[in-house]
């Protein structure tokens, strides 16, 4: 309600009216005022054309991909540590034992034979030794070409463990080396198309090229924003995998030393010189 002292025509009391509130005819928001309640994010989503689009998509499926393998590999490679770890300590206090006595008493908890590397390696090797003894041979005195193919066939199963573990790490090496690439692919399509647009509609200024061109570069942001966390996780992963493989190895060349020691030829060497004197 407005108080007036003078009387004002139909004319100015309808223009008056229309005037105020939301709902004016008489004025309008310009374009800064109605970009005032978006983020700079949010404005440069806003301009992204489908090809953009089609990019980022293809980058967050890599991404996806990327962080469940890793997510994967870490798992798997704990559980594989801590039952190696396991592994190890029954084994060193079997010490002074039989080799095969942790596979005879059943001491080894089920939980670190599904997931010890080790375990592998010591079940085929006292397979290997069952079998030679079933075939007559007497391993109280194991010769060194017995002994030889004991170790070729636990390094067989050392490589099949090598190629287990890195199974799908080809996958975060491709997006290490592609994400940024299909990054850079889409933003020069779209910057392409914005000097196209610019070009067709006759008019080039900042207004009407900067939007296109951030939202061009989002793309190159996104490929980076892919390839950085697959890069350290690749990297942490694969320090993971050799420390797993160096264990193995040493692992390998414990078992065949006490092998050596404890069964082969050169053991009966004493007790034969002093039967003989």
């Amino acid at each position: 309600m407005r108080l007036s002292k003078v009387a004002r025509a139909d004319a100015m009391l309808l223009a008056d009216a229309v005037s105020q509130g939301a709902e004016s005819r008489l004025t309008a928001f310009g374009a800064d005022e109605q970009q005032a309640g978006k983020s700079h994010f949010g404005f440069i989503l806003a301009a992204m054309p489908l090809d953009a689009w089609v990019v980022v998509g293809l980058l967050g499926l890599m991404m996806a991909l990327s962080w469940a393998i890793m997510i994967g590999k870490g798992r798997s490679y704990g559980a594989t540590s801590r039952a190696n770890a396991a592994f190890v300590e029954h084994f060193r206090e079997a010490a002074g034992a039989p080799l095969d006595r942790l596979a005879v008493n059943n001491t080894v908890p089920q939980e670190v034979r599904a997931d010890s590397s080790l375990w592998r390696l010591y079940e085929v090797a006292i397979d290997e030794m069952r079998r030679r003894h079933d075939r007559g041979y007497d391993l109280n005195s194991v010769s060194v070409a017995t002994i030889g193919a004991i170790r070729a066939a636990m390094d067989g199963v050392m490589v099949r463990e090598t190629e287990r573990m890195s199974k799908r790490m080809n996958w975060l090496s491709t997006t290490i080396e592609g994400a940024p690439y299909v990054g850079l692919f889409g933003t020069v399509i779209g910057i392409m198309l914005v000097f196209v647009v610019a070009a067709m509609a006759g008019a080039v200024d900042i207004n009407s090229v900067a939007p296109g061109m951030a939202a061009a570069l989002l793309c190159t942001a996104a490929g980076l924003g892919v390839a950085i966390p697959a890069l350290f996780g690749y990297n942490w992963l694969a320090s993971r995998s050799d420390a797993i493989g160096a264990d193995m190895a040493v692992f390998v060349d414990e078992f065949v030393t006490r092998l050596a020691e404890e069964q082969g030829e050169g053991r009966s060497v004493p007790h034969a010189v002093a039967k003989r004197a």
